[in-house]
């Protein structure tokens, strides 16, 4: 029976020694990744928020570095203005994500927005009016989507969690447990009294 040889090589012993030191960290990236992504499920308009406000405030706190990913432009005011607006839009998105707010209107202006831009990239890349970085952006637009389609599905099959992940119970549980149940003999005996002193004896 063919038994399993350790490597005796000083290479291959390193190279057992980096796969056996890696193995935590991959699991800790794995975990991290996953913990991420269930938190930006649960509030689908953070990371969209966040992403909009960076890209917003872009070829305002650094347009040396905007210019030089974009592609110059003989019209910085109007980039830098559809930036002020992107960045409205991505922290209107915030304060939704922090109220836990995916009410209508929420969801209308993120997908809107989202779908707006892809379309803008992916129509003036076409036309070669833009630089095909714009792409990467388009990309993070219908990441964005996605992400609201998983996260509505996934409400779909949790019926019992709201649209930020919260379990709809939770209000009334926490007003039953606040409620501790040795307030029943008080109340007995506050009805003795009252009916006491509305019959009195005689």
């Amino acid at each position: 029976m063919a038994t399993a040889q350790m490597p005796n090589s000083p290479a291959a012993r390193r190279a057992q020694m980096m796969r056996e030191a890696w193995q935590p960290v991959q699991h800790g990236l794995s975990s991290g990744a996953n913990s991420v992504f269930d938190f930006l499920v649960a509030h689908p308009p953070l990371g969209q928020g966040i992403y909009y406000v960076l890209l917003g405030l872009w070829p305002w706190l650094s347009t040396s570095s905007f210019l030089w990913v974009t592609g110059e432009k003989s019209d910085l005011w109007l980039a830098q203005t559809v930036g002020g607006l992107v960045f409205i839009i991505g922290l209107a998105l915030c304060v939704a994500a922090h109220d836990r707010q995916t009410s209508r209107p929420i969801v209308c202006l993120a997908l809107g927005s989202a779908a707006v831009l892809m379309f803008v990239d992916v129509f003036f890349v076409v036309e070669g009016r833009i630089s095909a970085v714009y792409l990467l952006d388009a990309a993070m637009q219908v990441g964005a989507v996605a992400l609201w389609v998983y996260a509505w599905q996934h409400r779909r099959e949790h019926p019992a969690l709201t649209g930020m992940g919260q379990p709809a119970s939770a209000p009334m549980a926490q007003l039953v447990t606040a409620v501790p149940n040795s307030t029943a003999p008080p109340l007995v005996a506050n009805e003795a009294m009252v009916s006491s002193s509305t019959h009195p004896v005689a």
